[in-house]
């Protein structure tokens, strides 16, 4: 089986789940990290055992089948661009771009290359209860869908904006509390839900409005197509970071995801269906689909397969952010269009 040598961009918070996953796949073999404080990526090679650099360009050049982007928000377009336009494989952290047009744009780059594979990291699409909560969905288990609601309820302090000066401001981060943290869950709403038809609702910044720009609150309504509808809370104002909740009523039953466990209430009665995996360290409750996510996308690449998620779905919820900072907070209902039929 061939061997996939990996390239990382990024050497912050999230690298080392990226790079303990690239270690445990049989088939990878991690050639070089980068990243442009120079001191972080010598960390990383030492750890990984593997080459380092501060340079992108410096990647562009050797032989890699993948590399992993895991930089600020801003740099994403940029750095997927180029990558794409190496003609490599590319799996790149979200968001994907902090506007449409940009990843209206890569889609297009990585279509012009018909072996070329640009994947999206939205690991919380493969935890166990997600990927039942879909079966349910598309097998109408329990009747038609008819909600969903869900709750994100995180802490970030003025520890956490001080840690990198891109984050707290719109330019660089393209937003707060929903594009960086609940854009998982807002993606797995849309995913659960189908098509959208509009979107409404409000945020703003309560706590921290003497510090950061961006919201750390917002409440999104969103009106699927089916008449369904789904409602979205999402704080970085709590005083933990509680596990996300996510509940979802049907014609005959209810489905609850509370810390990691999926619970069906039919007829009164509450029974558990799964669980997700326990997880450990402080990050567990960011989910615990990253090691499988980029696993499948190795094996795309190997295969020549389709299963990861790819940047035309994953589109869909840069659209709906964009379009809600934009008009939220003027009692709008906001249209949507259905990206995965988009022709770029």
């Amino acid at each position: 089986m061939k061997n996939i040598k990996v390239g990382v961009i990024g050497c912050g918070i999230i690298s080392n789940i990226h790079l303990d996953a690239i270690k445990k796949n049989k088939n990878a073999k991690l050639i070089v990290v980068c990243d442009k404080i120079i001191e972080r990526a010598k960390i990383a090679a030492n750890k990984y055992q593997c080459e380092y650099t501060d340079q992108v360009s410096d990647l562009l050049s050797l032989d890699l089948d993948v590399i992993h982007i895991l930089t600020p928000h801003y740099t994403h377009y940029e750095i997927a661009k180029v990558v794409l336009e190496s003609g490599k494989n590319c799996l790149l952290e979200k968001p994907m771009t902090i506007n449409t047009q940009d990843a209206l744009d890569l889609i297009k780059i990585s279509d012009g290359n018909k072996n070329q594979k640009l994947g999206i990291v939205f690991q919380n699409r493969l935890n166990t209860t997600s990927q039942e909560i879909k079966n349910i969905i598309d097998n109408k288990t329990y009747g038609a869908l008819k909600g969903i609601k869900a709750s994100v309820t995180w802490l970030r302090d003025k520890d956490y904006y001080s840690h990198d000066d891109w984050r707290g401001k719109w330019a660089t981060e393209g937003g707060g509390v929903l594009i960086n943290q609940a854009i998982h869950t807002l993606d797995l709403i849309q995913w659960f839900g189908g098509e959208i038809d509009t979107i409404s609702g409000s945020y703003g910044t309560y706590v921290l409005n003497d510090y950061i720009e961006v919201e750390d609150t917002a409440t999104m309504i969103i009106n699927f197509k089916n008449n369904s509808r789904g409602l979205l809370f999402a704080t970085n104002n709590h005083a933990t970071n509680s596990p996300i909740e996510i509940e979802l009523v049907f014609e005959q039953g209810v489905l609850t995801l509370s810390d990691s466990k999926l619970y069906m209430k039919l007829n009164n009665q509450l029974k558990l269906l799964c669980e997700d995996n326990s997880g450990t360290g402080s990050k567990a409750y960011w989910g615990l689909g990253h090691e499988m996510l980029i696993n499948n996308f190795y094996d795309s690449i190997i295969n020549n397969e389709n299963k990861y998620i790819n940047a035309r779905e994953a589109a869909q919820t840069i659209e709906i952010l964009e379009k809600f900072y934009k008009y939220a907070n003027q009692n709008l209902k906001i249209k949507i269009e259905n990206t995965k039929e988009w022709s770029v």
